[in-house]
């Protein structure tokens, strides 16, 4: 937290899904809208001083509030960084999430597929069972 972060540069609107996630984690699941409401109004206050802020998350973050602090700064000078303002750990985090969907697709169309040939290869089989029981020639589907 020593180097210094200008929240003008940093797209918070990007941030604030990971500030609820993060915190509602650490509370043990319990989503704290106050909280993670305190933690914007400190990011979007210009002057915001990040000592202060962690003082005063000790209280409801208590022994997670260094690791949260260190997190938060982590993507804070990251975004600081970017061209756009969205931490580079947040957009990896998300090509990721949007590869495994792909990949679900992919393999869901897959399945599909394949079960589609499956039922042809069966009404296929199907076709010659029914023709050589009744001593036709054979029809293809």
């Amino acid at each position: 937290m020593a180097d210094a972060v200008g929240t003008t540069q940093v797209n918070l609107e990007a941030i604030k899904p990971w500030i609820s996630t993060r915190v509602t984690e650490l509370l043990g699941g319990v989503e704290d809208e106050v909280l993670i409401g305190m933690i914007v109004s400190y990011l979007e206050d210009t002057g915001m001083h990040p000592k202060q802020m962690m003082t005063e998350l000790l209280s409801f973050l208590e022994k997670n509030t260094s690791l949260f602090m260190k997190e938060l700064w982590s993507l804070l000078i990251s975004a600081q960084q970017s061209d756009d303002g969205v931490p580079l750990q947040l957009v990896r985090a998300k090509e990721e999430e949007v590869s495994v969907v792909v990949s679900a697709c992919v393999l869901g169309f897959a399945a599909l597929t394949h079960t589609r040939l499956f039922a042809l290869q069966l009404q296929q089989i199907a076709a010659l069972v029914q023709c050589s029981a009744c001593n036709d020639r054979p029809h293809t589907t």
